[in-house]
């Protein structure tokens, strides 16, 4: 780990907390799975555990990091990033070197679009072909490796990854059920991308009606006691 990358964090951290009353502030990388950070408290101290995704983050953007989380951990909003910061964590260069990182932290994802019998890459393409979702729009396609309980698949906006449960892969699964599963989170995605920083809206749940066989696919994952 770069002492350099290390000094910055505490750096950055240190001159935030100084400014709201913080006299003793710590803070230090943490391999987590996604990106996140975890606090301590007391009266005029604060220990913070920060993403290591976060290493290479230049000073402008870790003091805004660090600036958004003061804020949210004394009750106030949460500030939201800087244009520099979500510059930063949705640049190109950011997925190049952090989505691999994530997958391989992420045990139940296959890191494969490939399953069995379905291809997730398939779906996509139907996808854009019916105009549904951005020719432009690639996000890493994975099947789980293990069955989820009752949800369908997740995403991660900011790793630009999307799961699907193995669930679906199988030959008596309709394509248009795994198309819309893969839709929907499609649009979780966008509109996380989107809102990176602050509260997702959560219209997808209106767009997704917009799916041709929406009410067939949700009458099949309704029987198959999925959501």
């Amino acid at each position: 780990m770069s002492t350099d990358a290390v000094d910055c964090l505490r750096t950055s951290f240190r001159e935030v907390g100084k400014r709201y009353g913080y006299e003793n502030v710590d803070a230090e990388f943490v391999a987590f799975k996604d990106f996140k950070i975890s606090w301590e408290r007391s009266y005029r101290r604060a220990s913070f555990h920060v993403s290591d995704y976060a290493m290479d983050a230049p000073k402008n953007v870790m003091k805004c990091l660090a600036e958004s989380i003061f804020s949210k951990m004394i009750g106030m909003e949460g500030r939201p990033y800087t244009e520099e910061m979500k510059d930063w964590a949705l640049s190109e260069e950011f997925l190049t070197t952090k989505q691999p990182l994530y997958i391989l932290r992420s045990k139940n994802l296959s890191g494969l679009s490939r399953g069995y019998v379905k291809d997730l890459e398939d779906s996509l393409l139907r996808l854009k072909e019916m105009g549904l979702i951005r020719n432009t729009m690639n996000p890493k396609l994975s099947w789980t490796k293990e069955m989820l309980n009752s949800e369908t698949g997740y995403c991660s906006p900011l790793m630009n990854v999307i799961g699907i449960s193995c669930y679906f892969d199988m030959e008596d699964v309709p394509d248009y059920v795994i198309d819309f599963v893969v839709y929907r989170q499609c649009l979780i995605l966008e509109e996380g991308r989107q809102c990176f920083g602050m509260e997702p809206k959560r219209d997808y749940i209106c767009t997704e009606t917009r799916y041709p066989r929406y009410s067939e696919a949700m009458r099949w994952l309704a029987r198959a006691h999925l959501k």
